[in-house]
């Protein structure tokens, strides 16, 4: 299913429940005008995911912004796999894509969720081509995700400086770096969902230190996608040790109402 939406700047990040690389919804128990009197908390299942930057190459944005601005809408892109290479590629699955454009930024936003259906964590790249309605190309905007848990989500953010109407993806993807282990399956995410943003508190439940641990959060009026926004949750050593627990307000900047949140994490740690 695909979704056009545009973005207005966020300084945002949104939590739900997480437990390992893990994909979390939360809804509300009452309208958003009603959440400040009820809180909504979910502890999830674990639909492991992870987020696709690494840490310090979140694209021209700092860290904690996001998109949401309902303004210019285009034309809904359309969207075609390449060659795949590697020998996991064929388990990489696309699932939702949505297409948001940044006021402040200027820019166009692809994102789109893929899912690991392997048994092995993988080290997955993504290049997507994007073009214009008569084919002629307009840019490119490439992502890796280095430890992407079995079994797993993502959600990766591509740009463009300009409207598209076509982007083609090609997934490469094989086994990690042996040097590092999945964490997120060790992660838990608690959230509370208040009118204008989620309170997320992340728990490592495991042996081995999380490091730079990125939240990507998309906002929803039911089906329909208002506001995402990405930043990482640490302590000041970039990590969530073993065994402690770190917490994040993401605030919805996009003036829209919103019912119900997906939270995605990327982690890794030291084999």
């Amino acid at each position: 299913m695909k979704k056009l939406i545009t973005a207005f700047l966020a300084i945002a990040m949104t939590a739900t429940s997480f437990t390992g690389c893990a994909l979390f919804s939360e809804r509300f128990a009452a309208p958003p005008s009603e959440v400040s009197q009820t809180e909504a908390q979910t502890e999830a299942q674990t639909v492991a995911e992870q987020t696709t930057e690494a840490p310090g190459t979140q694209s021209a944005e700092t860290t904690g912004q996001g998109s949401a601005d309902l303004a210019n809408g285009s034309a809904e892109a359309q969207g075609k796999a390449g060659r795949a290479t590697g020998e996991l590629a064929s388990d990489i699955k696309v699932g939702e894509t949505y297409t948001l454009y940044n006021s402040s930024l200027k820019k166009y936003f692809l994102l789109m969720v893929l899912k690991n259906t392997s048994s092995t964590a993988a080290s997955v790249n993504v290049d997507c081509v994007f073009f214009d309605g008569n084919d002629s190309v307009l840019g490119t905007s490439k992502k890796t995700t280095t430890v992407f848990d079995a079994d797993s989500e993502i959600v990766l953010r591509f740009e463009c400086d300009e409207a598209f109407a076509k982007y083609e993806y090609r997934i490469d993807a094989k086994e990690k770096p042996k040097y590092y282990a999945p964490v997120v399956k060790d992660l838990s995410c608690k959230t509370d969902l208040k009118e204008n943003k989620v309170i997320l508190s992340i728990t490592n439940n495991g042996k081995i230190d999380a490091e730079f641990v990125q939240y990507h959060v998309l906002f929803f009026k039911g089906d329909t996608l208002v506001y995402d926004g990405w930043g990482y949750c640490n302590d000041s050593d970039n990590k969530i040790k073993a065994g402690a627990t770190e917490y994040e307000d993401v605030v919805n900047y996009s003036n829209e109402a919103f019912d119900n949140v997906k939270v995605y994490l990327d982690s890794r740690g030291k084999a």
